[in-house]
């Protein structure tokens, strides 16, 4: 099971998008403090911060693909203790504790339309009714909104 997204982001570069996907001053402006933070190399640690008031945490996400400009992909954190309320039982959140899957961007320049096309695919879930798939598929096209809007804004820092 997956989740797939796919936009346009007009007036840019496919360096630029991977540096908004990868760099904490870009994520501050349009994700209010939250996300991930890590250097990005492969192998390497991705720590996410769920709140603007909290703490980055070592979620046991990975680092598999980082070539800037082109694609950067991670492994996604399992169900966290927040997502308890997600559930109908205590067995169906202790069932869904071992489920992880992967986040991957793809970037793709278009020169014709003067964009960059950005496909966000995640994969990896148990099922259809993955409760994490469902926080996913309401949580990516924020966020990817939330980037688009920053980096189509004149506010945002060019290259």
């Amino acid at each position: 099971m997956q989740f797939t997204y796919v936009t346009y982001i007009f007036g840019t570069t496919p360096q630029r998008v991977y540096q908004a996907l990868t760099e904490r001053a870009d994520y501050d402006a349009y994700l209010g403090t939250t996300g991930p933070q890590s250097t990005w190399a492969v192998g390497d640690t991705v720590f996410w911060k769920s709140l603007p008031e909290g703490d980055f945490e070592d979620l046991g996400q990975e680092v598999l693909e980082a070539d800037p400009g082109v694609a950067l992909a991670y492994t996604w954190y399992g169900v966290q203790p927040a997502h308890r309320r997600f559930f109908a039982s205590d067995a169906a959140f202790a069932a869904s504790q071992s489920e992880r899957s992967v986040v991957r961007f793809s970037l793709i320049d278009d020169p014709e339309l003067a964009a960059v096309r950005l496909h966000l695919t995640h994969e990896g879930f148990d099922s259809a009714d993955s409760v994490m798939l469902d926080r996913v598929s309401e949580g990516w096209p924020k966020i990817v909104s939330a980037l688009k809007t920053w980096l189509e804004s004149p506010k945002a820092p060019q290259e």
